[in-house]
């Protein structure tokens, strides 16, 4: 997956940061739209089909959000983990 550039929390400036609404509109909305419209679906396959689907998903987000920390932290000789350098 590409990634579209660093993640706001890898900012010099976090947390302080600004944003222009205008361009943000747009796409959220689409995303939004896009949201319901998933939901919709979801919805139509039952309550077990709708389970197994929503932990996938969140299964997927974890294993990638671990990932990405993994980049950012060492373990260190007494086990716990640090942030490294």
């Amino acid at each position: 997956m590409r990634r579209l550039g660093p993640y706001i929390h890898d900012l010099p400036a976090w947390p302080q940061f600004n944003w222009k609404r205008e361009r943000l509109t747009e796409p959220l909305a689409a995303v939004r739209h896009k949201q319901g419209r998933l939901i919709g679906h979801m919805e139509a396959l039952g309550f077990k089909l709708r389970q197994e689907a929503v932990l996938e998903t969140l299964t997927a987000d974890v294993l990638k959000a671990a990932r990405s920390k993994a980049r950012n932290w060492t373990r260190d000789r007494s086990g716990p983990l640090s942030p490294a350098g």
